[in-house]
């Protein structure tokens, strides 16, 4: 699927949190007590057109099943080797995150959602442990996820989206910016120990 198609799917979807019923719902959901959520993500995507892989752990409270928000951290686990000054480093990347996620559909087993996380770190080549270049990374990245609930504690997720990223290119000259692919594990903690109740 080409990328201008992918972003027609995401902000169509995101455009429909703009109506007032989609507001109330998320408005109403944070009147319930949360629930704890734990995230692993494995996330898919591109480098200056090479594939390469993220890992993510996310903490944060669940609203009523509906508005989910929390905070992580995300690093890229490939073994990426590229060229500077004519030397071979390894590229590095950790980033510090902020997300929101709203479950627009669910079902008894299915849930339909629209992630958006903020991420800030630091972009560095490295060799042999020491810096050879970095600088600051920001990182916007939208996507629609699709989960499946099993055994009521636990959910397996796949989606799609688009990583925008700003940072220095004269420091680091790689594309970041990209589709990228998830791939999740999520446990739902609390689940058992107490019913969804208002505050």
């Amino acid at each position: 699927m080409k990328v201008n198609y992918i972003l027609l799917i995401i902000f169509s979807v995101l455009n429909l949190s703009t109506k007032s019923q989609l507001l109330d719902s998320i408005k109403n959901s944070f009147t319930y007590k949360p629930k704890l959520l734990l995230k692993l993500d494995a996330r898919n995507s591109f480098i200056s057109d090479y594939n390469v892989k993220y890992g993510g752990l996310k903490i944060g409270l669940n609203y009523n099943r509906t508005t989910k928000i929390g905070i992580g951290a995300s690093w890229i686990t490939s073994n990426y080797i590229s060229t500077y000054n004519e030397e071979d480093v390894k590229l590095e990347n950790i980033n510090f995150l902020a997300f929101i996620e709203y479950t627009f559909y669910k079902s008894k087993h299915w849930y339909a959602d629209i992630p958006v996380q903020l991420g800030f770190g630091e972009l560095k080549y490295t060799k042999n442990n020491k810096i050879k270049a970095g600088t600051f990374i920001f990182t916007y990245e939208p996507a629609m996820t699709l989960e499946y609930r099993f055994l009521k504690f636990f959910g397996l997720g796949f989606g799609f989206g688009y990583r925008f990223a700003l940072y220095s290119k004269q420091n680091i000259p790689e594309k970041l910016s990209s589709p990228i692919y998830i791939f999740r594990f999520k446990l739902h903690l609390g689940e058992s120990i107490s019913k969804n109740k208002k505050k």
